[in-house]
């Protein structure tokens, strides 16, 4: 019996060291080889009674280059969710699909990599959340001759973005 109890103990051990280790886990701490371009790594969410998606970042897929589809399960992905992406360290770039039309609240804070984001569509100020981006990218995309395009900034450390 008491054989079994410490057997026991060491499995409910291991398992809880297991588990905290994958919620530990960050974007740029995973292994595995990033798979640009798919949606690998990414979760969606029903939204509007199943009419369309949100997406977020899984929280443990190692990604460095994400393009987000317009669809997902034959719906459109129409949002990006509050701190979908935070502090997903190895994010480099992301393309956003002209299906999105609103970004939640500090989406991307802590993306210390992020040096190029594509906007394929248009998104109007009041479905900007608060800072989804770091830096100026915000105001940059909204300015005058702002919106559609590619936005590059020199390093994770800079805060001014340029439209290429």
């Amino acid at each position: 019996m008491k054989n079994t109890f410490k057997l026991w103990r060491l499995v409910a051990v291991i398992a809880i060291i297991g588990f905290a280790g994958l919620s530990l886990t960050g974007c740029g701490d995973d292994d595995g080889e990033s798979d640009p371009g798919s949606s690998r790594g990414l979760e969606f969410t029903a939204t509007n009674n199943g009419a369309s998606y949100s997406v977020k970042w899984d929280g443990a897929t190692n990604i460095t280059e994400v393009i987000i589809p317009a669809s997902y399960n034959g719906r459109p992905v129409t949002s990006i969710d509050i701190f979908a992406f935070m502090y997903c360290y190895s994010l480099t770039s992301i393309t956003i699909p002209n299906s999105v039309t609103s970004i939640g609240s500090v989406a991307f804070s802590g993306c210390s990599s992020l040096t190029s984001v594509t906007f394929n569509g248009t998104i109007y100020s009041d479905n900007f959340s608060s800072s989804p981006f770091p830096g100026d990218l915000q105001a940059k995309y909204l300015a005058e001759n702002g919106g559609i395009g590619t936005y590059t900034r020199p390093n994770g450390e800079s805060d001014t973005w340029t439209k290429q």
